[in-house]
């Protein structure tokens, strides 16, 4: 499908680029702030993003994670434009040693190549002084960042948001970790994010108070269950529904069950268990 959306606020600008235009989580956007990149888009719309850099050139790129679909092109950007690709240190052996990929991967995003690439920088500003804060946010992968811009009261989310009521996860997830690292950006001072499926939410800081306090009730909703003696499949279905399409497609890497055994984990290790007082 090539370019999906465009949007411009302020001094950002971002593109929204994939194969699918569908399913929100098979098309993802880079932006372009001042004079660096935040993602790279997939690898299979490597065109349309080299187009992109063609006219609005930069001369920097900070990935917030190292999925196909955020990093993807890094390898090609590096290449064509020789600009250097900074990553979270957790990050770098994915760039340059590669990870698994699922088939169904392959199809929607495309293969992402090897690059050589650094750790962000101590200090990040970009050309007319913005200055940018990565903010370690693991669970959705243990590598993922969000960039929190201060001056402005923004925030680039990654994956962080997507949604405020999240029901399917990878089984590679950590849904406990993801929900410390919410409570981690809700520290800053910010209103608007942008995130990279959703593009720029103006009322981004209460989505994702949203979305925490989702998972704060499945959480305590998944403990009263197995108290009752439920499985984690039957809690599941209870409280998320019946798995879709999307669990068969890949196999049950995508899957509402994936959630709830997370959490079951977590909730049946007693060294580990989590309460409303102690959660972070």
């Amino acid at each position: 499908m090539g370019l999906l959306d465009y949007v411009e606020y302020d001094r950002v600008q971002g593109w929204r680029v994939g194969r699918f235009r569908g399913w929100i989580n098979t098309n993802c956007y880079l932006y372009r702030l001042d004079d660096v990149l935040i993602d790279t888009g997939p690898p299979n719309q490597w065109a349309i993003v080299r187009s992109i850099l063609l006219s609005h050139p930069v001369r920097a790129v900070y990935v917030t994670h190292h999925h196909e679909d955020h990093g993807g092109n890094s390898a090609a950007i590096h290449a064509e434009f020789s600009i250097p690709i900074y990553v979270h240190p957790r990050g770098i052996r994915y760039f340059e040693q590669g990870f698994r990929l699922q088939y169904y991967r392959r199809i929607i995003w495309g293969m992402p190549s090897a690059v050589k690439v650094q750790a962000f920088p101590e200090t990040i500003q970009t050309e007319k002084g913005l200055e940018i804060v990565p903010i370690h946010t693991p669970g959705h992968t243990d590598d993922m960042v969000c960039f929190y811009i201060p001056q402005e009261g923004w925030l680039f989310t990654g994956d962080l948001f997507i949604t405020t009521r999240p029901r399917i996860i990878r089984k590679v997830e950590d849904p406990l970790e993801e929900m410390r690292s919410l409570r981690r950006v809700l520290k800053y001072e910010f209103q608007v994010i942008f995130c990279s499926h959703r593009g720029m939410q103006q009322r981004g800081r209460q989505l994702l108070q949203e979305k925490l306090r989702f998972l704060e009730d499945i959480y305590d909703q998944t403990a009263h269950l197995l108290k009752m003696g439920k499985s984690t499949t039957e809690i599941a279905h209870q409280l998320l529904g019946a798995e879709g399409f999307l669990t068969w497609m890949t196999g049950f890497h995508f899957a509402k069950k994936n959630l709830i055994e997370a959490f079951a984990r977590e909730i049946l290790n007693p060294n580990r268990a989590l309460n409303r007082e102690s959660r972070e």
